[in-house]
């Protein structure tokens, strides 16, 4: 039997496989079966069984279609191409990889950059690739893994490195990061092997060995007691700066970097700390008063990793590029990214519909509430989240209302004769849901919500279109009706509507509410009924009081 069907036949292999298909999104599930499959595959070389590395290959796929923050998975699955030798397919691994982290991760850089220390033997364009690296990663305060490889390939690779080697010795010395001391004394140790004084230039600039340390690399007295006295002032001078430097360093590490633990993308069953969101919250908002561009975008990119599950980094990034760039569209991706991986969605949507509003893009506002619905097969009705169900009510009424009203006459009728123009008001797949969720006992809570915001949108040609398709619909035809029967808030919003209707006088509001929504009034009980003529007596009190003796003769337990 070969190993592929022995792989395929073995009953822990089918189980693995029916479990991440049951749970795709439970990460600890993929590891434990691409670890099987790798495991069984070893040693993995170019004779690997076409059909095994298809499926091996696949598994990787999907797992980090699932799970694209996972950035050691992939490292694996590049390197697991790299050992077939199939370095093409690595090369696309690696900068798909980088593609989804914004070219900002620092562990898939740093790998990348070890397989073309080794594959690529043209100078230019091995360092035009670590001057990539350096534009997105350079300033990530734990960069000096790339630091070193980017000095040792310099030292390797460079006719003249001793000087491209001391121009990015110096660049390292203006950057706060993890370890900056290492690269001091290195700084130190280029200054002890200066034999010349023209060697000085290399170091710092002619002007300023002039002006700013009073160096003349021209002296013409003794040459070798004046080099070593301008060397100790070089030194002094480079020390002045690395205190400096170092002082930075530690006040990041004591405020942020010591307090953050996890560094990885973990899955969404597991909780990170509040303590140490709370941190990232405060660097991030450090980083931005620095007002240094690529570091707050490295930093935002360094949190996601590890809080993609969380709406908060999401929101804050796509805030700080609306607010301080200005770049709604690269607002809106991150945002739409933010949708994908984040538990919590409803403040990521409410942003995001804003912000589509803003742009007018009503394209991509429809397809995100089609999207949206859909996600809830269609009956978003019956969602918990009542914040996602309400923006979606609301943002399609303004969609309805944000086409030509010339669409829709007030006057235009059905095929039953009876007006059309609700559908102005609200389209007819949104009164459906609304009415579907009100009807629903389970969701009693989000019910006065519902029908206040209703009322809100009362003007003087629309309260008769509300009373009938809401208030006279849950009186007459919901099968939740006994409950609006005796609830307080739902008949006091149903006399608000008729007394701030502003196309009936004063006399007719009283006479309608008094005669004709009071005598709808049905309580299932006397506990109820004393309920109903409280809540009504403090309306009356408030805006009718001329029929306060009428409630009393009418409803007065």
């Amino acid at each position: 039997m070969d190993k592929y069907t022995s792989i395929i036949t073995d009953e822990k292999f089918s189980n693995l496989s029916l479990t991440v298909t049951k749970y795709p999104k439970t990460l600890f599930h993929w590891e434990t079966l691409i670890n099987f499959l790798i495991t069984r595959t070893s040693p993995i070389n170019k004779t690997i069984d076409p059909q095994l590395y298809q499926l091996i290959t696949s598994t990787y796929e999907n797992m980090l279609y699932n799970f694209p923050f996972l950035e050691n998975y992939h490292i694996d699955y590049a390197l697991f191409e790299y050992k077939l030798s199939h370095i093409k397919q690595m090369n696309k691994i690696f900068k798909r990889a980088l593609l989804i982290f914004n070219n900002r991760s620092l562990l898939i850089w740093i790998q990348y950059l070890k397989m073309c220390n080794d594959l690529i033997s043209n100078n230019k364009e091995l360092f035009s690739k670590y001057e990539l690296a350096e534009n997105f990663i350079g300033l990530h305060y734990f960069s000096g893994e790339f630091w070193n490889l980017y000095l040792e390939q310099i030292k390797l690779r460079c006719n003249d490195s001793n000087k491209k080697y001391i121009i990015l010795l110096r660049k390292l010395l203006e950057l706060p990061i993890y370890n900056s001391s290492k690269y001091y004394a290195l700084w130190l140790q280029q200054i002890d092997q200066i034999n010349d004084l023209k060697q000085l230039t290399k170091f710092v600039s002619k002007d300023d060995l002039i002006n700013k340390l009073k160096i003349d690399i021209n002296f013409n007295g003794r040459r070798g007691p004046y080099l070593i006295e301008a060397k100790k002032l070089l030194k002094k001078f480079t020390k002045e700066l690395c205190m400096v430097l170092q002082f930075q360093s530690l006040e990041l590490y004591s405020l942020f970097e010591s307090k953050i633990q996890i560094h990885y993308y973990t899955s969404n069953d597991h909780l990170i700390d509040t303590k140490e969101i709370n941190t990232w919250i405060k660097y991030l908002d450090f980083t931005i008063n620095l007002n240094i561009e690529s570091l707050t975008h490295l930093n935002f990119q360094r949190a996601l990793i590890s809080l993609a599950n969380y709406d908060i980094i999401w929101i804050k990034y796509a805030q700080w590029i609306i607010e301080y760039k200005e770049d709604f569209n690269s607002a809106k991706d991150i945002l739409l990214q933010g949708l994908n991986h984040s538990l919590k969605k409803s403040s990521i949507l409410k942003i995001l519909y804003s912000l589509l509003v803003k742009i007018n893009d009503m394209n991509s506002l429809q397809n995100i509430l089609n999207q949206i619905s859909e996600s809830f097969n269609n009956s978003i009705e019956n969602s918990d989240d009542f914040a996602i169900f309400w923006d979606y009510i609301q943002f399609n009424i303004f969609l309805q209302n944000s086409l030509p009203q010339s669409r829709y006459s007030s006057d235009q009728k059905s095929s039953n004769g009876e007006s059309t123009s609700y559908k102005i008001l609200l389209p007819e797949i949104v009164l459906n849901k609304i009415r579907l969720r009100l009807d629903d006992n389970n969701k009693n809570n989000d019910s006065m919500t519902i029908i206040n915001a209703m009322t809100q949108l009362q003007t003087k040609d629309n309260t008769d279109i509300i009373e009938k398709v809401i208030f006279q619909y849950l009186i007459n035809e919901s099968k939740n009706k006994q409950f609006y029967q005796d609830n307080n808030t739902f008949w006091i919003l149903y006399c608000k509507l008729i007394f701030f209707d502003p196309s009936k006088s004063y006399l007719e509001k009283r006479t309608k509410i008094v005669e004709e929504v009071w005598e709808q009034i049905k309580p299932s009980n006397k506990t109820i009924k004393k309920s109903l003529f409280t809540g009504l007596l403090n309306f009356c009190e408030a805006y009718l009081p001329e029929d306060i003796d009428f409630l009393h003769e009418k409803f007065n337990p």
